[in-house]
């Protein structure tokens, strides 16, 4: 499944992982300190929504990729099906949380049950808050969250720790929202 970049030292590696639909494309950011063996937890990266040229590429998600890496996890960020080469189409976000699901659970069965942290802006964020629950993520990190357009509600009884990010000046998403 990873035998593109499973030897690999410390970078930036483009892989296929496996999506509900087909195959989803992505980049795996391994730390300095890299060694398979000593993986603790993963860091697993969702990006904006696909209908506005959302992707892996976006500049806040490859820089949460390479803070996370800094920070000695490895991370991963993909694009939602339908995506640069991610099969599939878009799905309101039901396919994109099952994606995510089924990539979080290849990540941590590959790295013998290496905690997961999902994180995600925009869409993205909305997209990890509702897969927490079903991976049991150790972590949440929500960026400009579109509480305006997601319901969000129904998912403050995640039990993982929950950091959310919102700028007081957003033009897209109100911090009161």
């Amino acid at each position: 499944m990873f035998s593109d970049w499973q030897s690999a030292v410390s970078g930036e590696h483009r892989t296929i992982l496996q999506g509900e639909v087909g195959d989803i494309e992505a980049i795996i950011h391994l730390p300095d300190d890299y060694d398979e063996s000593r993986v603790k937890a993963i860091a697993v990266c969702c990006h904006p929504h696909p209908l506005y040229e959302g992707a892996m590429s976006n500049k806040v998600v490859h820089t949460l990729a390479k803070a996370f890496a800094k920070m000695g996890l490895v991370s991963v960020r993909f694009n939602f099906r339908g995506v640069g080469q991610s099969e599939g189409e878009h799905d309101d976000g039901v396919g994109e949380t099952d994606d995510l699901v089924k990539i979080c659970l290849q990540l941590s069965s590959y790295f013998d049950g290496a905690s997961i942290w999902l994180a995600g802006f925009s869409f993205g964020s909305f997209i990890a808050a509702n897969a927490a629950e079903r991976i049991n993520a150790s972590q949440l990190i929500s960026i400009a969250p579109p509480v305006d357009r997601y319901d969000f509600d129904g998912l403050v009884n995640n039990n993982s720790p929950w950091l959310v990010v919102m700028g007081e000046e957003d033009e897209i998403v109100p911090p009161a929202g």
